[in-house]
C-alpha cells in the first residue's frame, strides 16, 4: 500500500487541532484523511472505514482516548490498525496507561509540524 493512499482519522475535540491535522496531512499529500470531533462516533466511523491509522487525542470529554482504544480493540477487524496518541499531559512512555493500550506512538501537545509527519510515515511504512 502506498502510504499517502492510507485511510487516517483524526480524533479531537479541539476544532484548531482538527484543522490543524488534517491541513498537515494534505499538505503532506495524504489523501484519504477524515475527522472527528466526537469521541463516540470512532468506533462506527472505524467499523464503516477501516481505518489504517486513527490519530487520537487523550483528554476529550465525555469519552477519553483510552476508552475510544479500548472499544476498538474488542473489534476483530482492528488488529492492523496503528493509533497515535496525542496530549498535553505527561509523556504517555511514563504514563502506565499509555503502556497499558499499546499505543503505536505518542504526539505530544503543542504538536510540531515535523514531529507529526515523522510519526505518521514510521507508523505507514
Amino acid at each position: 500500500m502506498n502510504p499517502k493512499e492510507a485511510k487516517i482519522l483524526v480524533v479531537d475535540d479541539e476544532a484548531a487541532n482538527v484543522m490543524l491535522l488534517t491541513k498537515v496531512l494534505a499538505n503532506y499529500d495524504f489523501k484519504n484523511v477524515q475527522s472527528t470531533q466526537i469521541a463516540s462516533e470512532v468506533v462506527a466511523l472505524y467499523e464503516e472505514f477501516q481505518f489504517d491509522l486513527i490519530l487520537l487525542d487523550i483528554n476529550m470529554p465525555g469519552m477519553n482516548g483510552y476508552e475510544v482504544l479500548e472499544q476498538l480493540q474488542s473489534l476483530e477487524s482492528f488488529k492492523n490498525t496503528k493509533v497515535i496518541a496525542s496530549s498535553a499531559d505527561k509523556p504517555l512512555e511514563s504514563n502506565q496507561d499509555g503502556i497499558k493500550y499499546n499505543f503505536y506512538d505518542y504526539i505530544p501537545k503543542p504538536m510540531r509540524i515535523q514531529g507529526i509527519i515523522e510519526i505518521v510515515n514510521k507508523a505507514l511504512h
